[in-house]
């Protein structure tokens, strides 16, 4: 049996927002052609206090779509939804914690809406219920029990799961809501948003897959009617500036992956920042290389971060610098700078605007 896990689609209303409403809808076509009739929501279905759900009940009473049961858990946004607001007969607002039988043999779930608490403290009351390593968690949160993905819009730790919360109840898998951005790690997996809500979260959307006999998850791509993308290039002066600026637009346009219809879709925001000899030949470079493209706003490319460097010494010991950055270990530790940011501080003092 194959169950469908999104999360945080911030549904307001079609008007405000009509690709947050299409990109649930694709999810629910794919589920539909597959047959796959049950998708469980982490959490932040709706946005704070702009919820329409009349109009979520009209997508999900669709008559493709009435033979997939839809599980939702409140997430921080819409903390209020109760299961008395939903009357759609497929849907099930779970706002209590609870344990669910998807059926056909399949591990229980254990679907856990948002508090302002830590997640261990609800598994703990159900706990007496849930064989270590036979039980799938659903919640909406931060794991902080190693890598972690970070919320830009949301800055603080949410409803958090430990790992000492997974050593103790030894949950076979792991569905978290919160964190916008799709991640894996371990048996630790965020959906992410099936639409990107802004040019920050970028890149092609997907939602997952599990198939509950094999254990095994897999990822597919939503839909959506725009694709966020949002480049930076680090400049670092040198007389072949120019030719290695556009090996990297190469490289990361070639990283996109997109096709033809997924170029007419996309929003771009492209900024440049460091320091280079000639700026103005950047900005003809980055120019021509995304004409084709149309931008987030009609601001175009931005160099207003990018400063000039002629200073002959200077640059040489800035690119000496920059190649022992990149030979550097790194640390582990969440809140460690990146080498990008690392380079500009060093940038920034050797051309003494720091």
């Amino acid at each position: 049996m194959k169950i469908a896990v999104t999360a945080d689609v911030h549904l307001t209303t079609r008007a405000g927002h009509p690709e947050r409403y299409n990109a649930l809808d694709n999810v629910l076509g794919q589920l539909a052609a597959a047959g796959i009739g049950q998708l469980i929501i982490a959490g932040d279905l709706f946005d704070r206090d702009q919820r329409n759900f009349g109009e979520f009940e009209a997508l999900c009473g669709k008559p493709d779509y009435k033979d997939i049961t839809i599980y939702i858990i409140r997430g921080n946004h819409d903390y209020s939804l109760r299961a008395k607001d939903i009357a759609a007969g497929n849907v099930r607002v779970i706002d209590e914690p609870e344990i669910v039988d998807l059926g056909a043999g399949s591990m229980p779930f254990l679907l856990i809406p948002y508090e302002d608490t830590g997640m261990g403290e609800k598994i703990a009351a159900m706990a007496d219920s849930l064989e270590p390593g036979r039980w799938t968690l659903v919640g909406h949160g931060d794991y902080t029990g190693g890598q972690r993905a970070v919320n830009p819009h949301e800055k603080g730790i949410y409803m958090p799961l430990t790992r000492a919360d997974l050593d103790r109840y030894k949950p076979a898998r792991v569905f978290i809501g919160h964190i916008h951005k799709a991640e894996d790690f371990d048996s630790i997996h965020y959906p992410g948003s099936p639409c990107g809500l802004d040019i920050n979260e970028t890149g092609k959307r997907s939602f997952i897959i599990l198939d509950t006999d094999s254990g095994s998850t897999t990822r597919a791509t939503v839909n959506t009617d725009i694709l966020w993308l949002n480049e930076r290039f680090t400049l670092i002066p040198s007389d072949d500036e120019i030719e290695r600026l556009e090996t990297e637009i190469r490289t990361r346009i070639e990283e996109w992956g997109l096709s033809p219809a997924d170029a007419a879709k996309a929003r771009i925001r492209i900024q440049a920042h460091g320091y280079a000899q000639d700026r103005a030949a950047v900005r003809d470079a980055l120019d021509k290389a995304f004409s084709g493209y149309t931008f987030h706003d009609e601001n175009g490319v931005d160099i207003s971060e990018l400063e000039t460097a002629s200073d002959e010494r200077c640059r040489e010991l800035a690119q000496q610098v920059v190649e022992t950055i990149e030979t550097l270990p790194r640390p582990a530790g969440e809140e460690q700078p990146t080498n990008e940011q690392i380079t500009l501080t060093a940038l920034s003092l050797i051309y003494g605007d720091g």
